[in-house]
Formats: structure tokens, sequence, C-alpha cells
């Protein structure tokens, strides 16, 4: 079963910004008539925090590009997680294969200028059954030129080693299999990332 992924983003309406009556909207059709600063997300919701009313986009279809937008200059708070990496599989009941990877992420905060923002969403790699191959990457997600990589496949008894990714996928049999490498943190987005475990 392929595994999925999902980011959020917050966004500060603003002190004094009455658009929205501050009620939680459980999808986006909750705010149809609405004049939203911003729109986009497969999820929507409100909440009032101290004064301040912030709108929480989120994301979670892997089937294509989405679209974030921005229909007023907005501080936006940032949360992009890669798709997490698939596992592999043992040859016997003894022998051991490694844990797919977890995605990248990638936390922030910017302010924004109107316009729209392309925003992807990584699925996660699927499980290899194939004792001789690796367990599949997951995709990488991203929200403008932010990118979150995406968790490396796991390693299997036969193939070894974990796949690199966001977050690198366990090692899978053998006493010189290790685990692939997190590259998250090096990347241009920076972010969180680990090395997956060694045998």
């Amino acid at each position: 079963m392929r595994k999925t992924s999902a980011f959020l983003l917050s966004v500060l309406f603003g002190l004094g910004w009455t658009g929205f009556p501050g009620t939680l909207s459980a999808d986006p059709a909750g705010t149809e008539g609405l004049m939203l600063p911003a729109s986009g997300g497969d999820h929507v919701y409100t909440t009032n925090m101290h004064g301040h009313v912030y709108g929480i986009h989120v994301f979670t279809n892997v089937t294509g590009a989405s679209s974030f937008v921005l229909h007023e200059p907005l501080d936006v708070e940032y949360l992009v997680v890669g798709g997490g990496g698939g596992g592999a599989r043992a040859s016997l009941r003894n022998q051991s294969a490694g844990g797919g990877g977890g995605g990248g992420v990638v936390h922030g905060t910017n302010s924004l200028d109107v316009g729209e923002y392309d925003v992807t969403v990584g699925a996660g790699g699927l499980r290899e059954d194939d004792r001789n191959d690796p367990g599949q990457s997951g995709e990488d997600s991203s929200f403008g030129g932010i990118v979150a990589l995406g968790g490396g496949g796991a390693g299997s008894t036969d193939s070894g080693s974990g796949l690199d990714g966001g977050s690198g996928g366990g090692a899978g049999g053998g006493s010189d299999s290790v685990g692939g490498a997190g590259l998250q943190p090096d990347s241009d987005s920076g972010g969180l990332g680990h090395p997956g475990g060694d045998q």
C-alpha cells in the first residue's frame, strides 16, 4: 500500500480581519462565499489565538501539483514533509530487512507577496516484494522553491544497505550493510533528516 505525506501552511490573517467568523471549517467547501486572503489546500481550517486569526491550509493530494494563492501580502509559516521510503523484504524468517526512511522535514516562516505558489505533495515509496531489491524511495514534496526530500528506501536481506533520502532507509541483512544517508539537512532548503540505522 502506498503511503502518503502531507504538509500544511499556517497563514496569519492579521488583527482586525473579519472576513471569516473564526470557526473551524473542515474542508474548502466550508469557505464558499467568504473573502479569504488565501486559498488552496485539501483541507482549510481557521483558529483564533491571542486575538490573531490563523488560516491553516493542509495539502494531502499526491496525484498532481496544486496551488496556494495569496490575495494579499501575508506572513506564512510552512511545514513541508517528503514522502516516506518503502520497506524491504526479508528472505527468511531469521533474516532481517530495513525500514524505510522518513521524508525530510522543512519548517520556517516567510513574508510572501500576492501570487500563486506551486505545491507538490510527495507520495510514499512502495514496499519492495523482491528480496533482491531495496524498498522504493519516497517522492519529494515542495512549496515554491522549498523542497522536502523523499525518504530513502530500506535495504532488503540481499540488497544490503538502505538508500539515501531526506532521512536514510534502514540497513538490510548482511554484517556490512549500512543505513542510507540523511540528505535533508545539507540540501538547499535545509531542514531535518537523519541517517538510516545500520545493521
